[in-house]
């Protein structure tokens, strides 16, 4: 609600005229002309009359239901994180405890309350000594079902809950990566699509200089998350400051035939859009010295389109195995600084099925049915590094990023996959392979020390 006039309003002092009918502590008044004063505005929108205005009238309780509003820009939400969390009568663990679920992926807050929230969901939802329902499944696990948005038969419980242990069972992998003492954070926790969606840091993503943020390609979900961690562990070895990476699979990721159309990249986009603006608002007073976006597969699409949606400054846009981005797609549309591409010899899926066999309506972008995507590689100014042997590592035999596709129920299509590429199942090197030349270069481009090869 507005407790002014629509409008902008010219100075700090008026913000107190406009308030002093309904001024419940004058001292909070104060607090907010001097933040606005401080940030050199001069002049207020809307939303800061409407944020000033509920601090001054009703206080914590006003701002708690401000800040669940889903209208609210992550700039937004971190203004009013921050009047809430300094507000007298706040009990912060109180608060982020019984909104755990909208709390755990509301971008603009800072990402220690996003993983605490995160984790309270997933203690509520996984919690076995709650009351049991008469098929088996605890009233909980339902409960955590709704809040999170999930509809009636878009995806079992069972899947539900199997997701949710997959997540925990990640933060644990990841926690046994890294040293004693060292950050994990669960950065996301919600629903798209039909879909589970997460995100984890290796990292603390409120204090790190540089930011890594690995999108995930076709048919990824958050019961594979854990296979970013050993090569983001090699990463972080190898950086000269404290470095987070972040493994986000936040839309509902297409299954092959849906990878041969738009829709999940610009519905997803979207949403890491507004993950990259949380970044920069949280650490508005602290801010990122180097952000790099990384994709895979068909997340590099995913990436590109967020891209021309963000506020975030990003340094550096990579993309390994590329499916190809969308027709018509220019460097300058990107808004980037750097701009990376690597396809492996071996990767006989990104190039074929990832570019050409796709298709799309006459119209909107100009492609008409069927026109191949855009290989990042050739985009203006972009650096083509190596996956194949290299000083960096080993060259990359496959499109995978870890694990090739499991053919162990069938020895005849093992067979025949081993013998296709050469490389048998056992020696098959992805991108992400800690090992691979592909995670060397990702090292320099991480630490922005990369040159031309």
């Amino acid at each position: 609600m507005l407790l002014g006039p629509l409008g902008v309003v010219s100075t700090p002092a008026a913000t107190k005229m406009l308030l002093s009918e309904d001024q419940a502590d004058a001292s909070w008044i104060e607090a907010v002309a001097a933040a606005f004063e401080n940030a050199g505005s001069g002049s207020l929108s809307d939303f800061e009359i409407t944020l000033a205005g509920t601090v001054a009238v009703t206080g914590a309780r006003g701002l708690q239901t401000l800040l669940l509003d889903k209208n609210l820009t992550p700039a937004q939400v971190a203004a009013t994180w921050s009047f809430l969390s300094g507000s007298t009568g706040f009990n912060a663990d109180e608060f982020i405890r019984s909104k755990s679920f909208e709390l755990a992926s509301l971008n603009g807050i800072p990402f220690t309350v996003m993983d605490q929230a995160g984790r309270y969901a997933l203690d509520y939802a996984l919690d076995p000594l709650s009351a049991c329902h008469v098929d088996g499944e605890t009233l909980n696990l339902r409960e955590a079902y709704r809040r999170m948005g999930f509809k009636e038969g878009e995806r079992s419980l069972e899947d539900f809950k199997k997701d949710l242990e997959a997540i925990r069972k990640s933060l644990n992998l990841a926690q046994a990566r890294v040293a004693p003492g060292e950050t994990i954070q669960l950065v996301s926790l919600g629903r798209h699509d039909g879909a589970m969606t997460a995100g984890i840091s290796m990292g603390n993503m409120d204090e790190a200089s540089t930011v890594g943020v690995f999108v995930s390609g076709m048919m990824s979900n958050v019961r594979e998350m854990s296979d970013a961690f050993d090569a983001f562990n090699a990463i972080r070895r190898g950086a000269t400051s404290n470095t987070a990476m972040v493994t986000w699979i936040g839309y509902h990721a297409p299954n092959m035939l849906e990878e041969t159309v738009q829709n999940r990249a610009d519905a997803g986009a979207p949403r890491l859009a507004s993950f990259l603006d949380g970044i920069t608002a949280q650490r508005a007073g602290n801010p990122v010295n180097r952000l790099v976006g990384i994709g895979h597969s068909y997340g590099t699409n995913v990436l590109a389109e967020a891209l021309k949606r963000t506020d975030a400054h990003v340094n550096a846009y990579v993309t390994l195995g590329s499916a190809g981005l969308k027709y018509g797609t220019t460097a300058d549309q990107l808004g980037v600084d750097e701009i990376h591409a690597t396809h492996a010899d071996g990767d006989n899926i990104a190039q074929t099925l990832g570019r050409y066999v796709q298709f799309r309506p006459p119209g909107g972008d100009g492609g008409g049915w069927y026109e191949p995507r855009v290989d990042p590689r050739d985009l203006e100014g972009a650096h083509e590094f190596s996956s194949e042997e290299t000083e960096d590592g080993k060259a990359v035999t496959m499109h995978n990023l870890v694990n090739p596709i499991d053919w162990s129920g069938s020895p005849e299509a093992q067979w025949l996959a081993d013998n296709l590429d050469g490389t048998a199942a056992a020696d098959e090197v992805g991108y992400l392979n800690p090992d691979s030349s592909t995670v060397g270069k990702l090292n320099e481009i991480m630490r922005g020390t990369w040159a031309e090869k």
